[in-house]
């Protein structure tokens, strides 16, 4: 390692924004480095929800600019000496021989290939390819967006290249055209046993070996023309690391990373994830399997549907449009006195259940039900489905701790709610930006580094009369959703 004048960058690469920050050597963040930058998803009623990768390549570009500007003005004789970053998870698009998009960003929440998805769920042992690539055969994941696709032939015949986001940006930006294990395996096209890219997957998939990067978590040397043509030529001297997914990186930003430790994260989707450590990917089925690196791998479920119901809240019900304001009201409402129940399925859901033609309903309603009563209860059911992912790990590992970071996980009365509704101890991490930070401890972890744990903010434990009565109120979600839908629980 540098001596402590090496500082790091990092990229955090969402659904809605994209962020960058400079951190030392312990994964402290620089204050001061940030920058951001917002972009829009493209969404209609036929299930598309896509991102425009000028957009995401413009920001990564004024981003860094910007970050690069702070770093020099506030740490003078600090070098960057490593690059990494965090990115959104299952989205991809394609480039042509010169690495030109011919599509836009198509991400986790597009539903399009739902039809084909349905279609594999026929045509393979669901259970296998589970075990082989540790996904579920979901809409979310490339192989139904490429069978989709595939209807376009001219189209397809054009793509040389299909990348994630992050892939696309280091390409531009730095030349780099490799991709980290950590970004791969939540794409259901890799094998999470062997570390390779699947040949059956990429059989059905209709996709050549070298349409896909070549798989290398190692560190980069960029192109000094590229970085030079975007006024980032004081990176040229940095090893550059492709991005980690950002589930991963939150476990490892959050403290997550230990033994038994569950990282709940709360942001537009939700997660509930447990690092693990093995040569073999173990998870149970219905629950997704990613792999980290050759010895790490995160096993869980994620929700679609978090904040991104906050949003919707705000804009169709007509209430205080910022988490703080709603928060405010709630403070006086910790118990689901509302009497409704909610299956938040806006967005094609995940786990537990994997469906992706569900949609949402509200049930419950009377001529007293308000705006704010509708509100609370779907961010609880929201909750809910984060409890259901919990009950299922513990079914099968031991949950000592759970560890909650993200957006919304800042004001004490909205995590003692989160509290209750798990019925589980919970301890919120001082970091909110967990993703950003973790991919910095992935990297000095590539490097040897073994960063400290961050401090927990505070904990709380569930009060007993609440736990019981949000219980009952998950009781009714899964009957509700039995009844409308035809599904049996294990």
């Amino acid at each position: 390692m540098e001596e402590k004048t090496g500082v790091f960058l990092a990229f955090d690469i969402g659904t809605s924004s994209l962020r960058t920050a400079v951190f030392d050597s312990t994964a402290q963040l620089l204050e001061g480095t940030q920058s951001r930058k917002s972009y829009r998803l493209l969404t209609d009623n036929e299930g598309r929800a896509e991102l425009d990768p000028a957009d995401m390549l413009a920001a990564a570009i004024e981003c860094t600019q910007q970050t690069l500007v702070n770093c020099s003005s506030l740490y003078p004789g600090r070098k960057i000496v490593a690059v990494g970053a965090s990115s959104l998870w299952h989205s991809l698009l394609g480039l042509d021989t010169t690495g030109e998009p011919l599509t836009r960003v198509i991400t986790w929440a597009d539903s399009r290939g739902a039809h084909e998805t349905a279609k594999l769920r026929e045509q393979l042992d669901a259970r296998a390819t589970h075990q082989r690539t540790g996904c579920m055969l979901h809409a979310s994941f490339w192989p139904g967006k490429l069978l989709a696709l595939g209807a376009d032939r001219t189209l397809c015949e054009r793509v040389a290249f299909w990348v994630s986001p992050a892939e696309y940006i280091y390409r531009e930006i730095a030349g780099i055209n490799v991709c980290a294990p950590g970004m791969a395996s939540a794409t259901g096209l890799y094998n999470a046993q062997t570390q390779t890219w699947d040949s059956q997957m990429r059989e059905i998939c209709d996709v050549a070996a070298e349409q896909l990067p070549r798989l290398d978590p190692g560190p980069q040397r960029p192109d000094h023309t590229r970085l030079v043509q975007h006024g980032l030529e004081d990176l040229t001297d940095a090893r550059w690391y492709a991005a980690i997914g950002d589930g991963a990186a939150s476990n490892l930003g959050s403290g997550g990373d230990r033994p038994g430790v569950a990282a709940i994260n709360l942001g537009t989707s939700g997660a509930v994830r447990l690092m693990e450590s093995g040569e073999n990917l173990d998870a149970p089925y219905g629950l997704f399997g990613y792999r980290l690196d050759e010895s790490r791998y995160l096993v869980g479920g994620a929700v679609s549907n978090l904040a991104s119901l906050l949003q919707w809240c705000w804009r169709e019900l007509e209430i205080p449009d910022s988490y703080d304001a709603f928060e405010d009201l709630l403070e006086s409402r910790p118990a689901p006195e509302h009497g409704l129940s909610v299956l938040p399925f806006w967005l094609n859901e995940r786990a537990p259940r994997w469906r992706d033609d569900l949609t949402g309903g509200i049930f419950g309603l009377t001529q007293s039900t308000t705006s704010l009563d509708i509100a609370q209860a779907t961010l609880e059911s929201a909750y809910h489905r984060l409890a259901l992912i919990v009950d299922a790990l513990s079914k099968t590992r031991e949950v000592k701790r759970i560890i909650v970071s993200g957006g919304l996980a800042t004001r004490r009365s909205a995590m003692q709610r989160l509290c209750n509704v798990l019925g589980e101890p919970i301890e919120v991490c001082s970091v909110s930006d967990a993703s950003i930070r973790g991919a910095v401890a992935y990297v000095l972890s590539r490097e040897g580094v073994v960063i400290d744990e961050p401090d927990v903010a505070f904990s709380l434990t569930p009060d007993r009369q609440l736990k019981a009565e949000f219980a009952s109120q998950r009781d009714r979600q899964v009957e509700f959703e039995r009844k409308l839908f035809g599904i049996e629980f294990e």
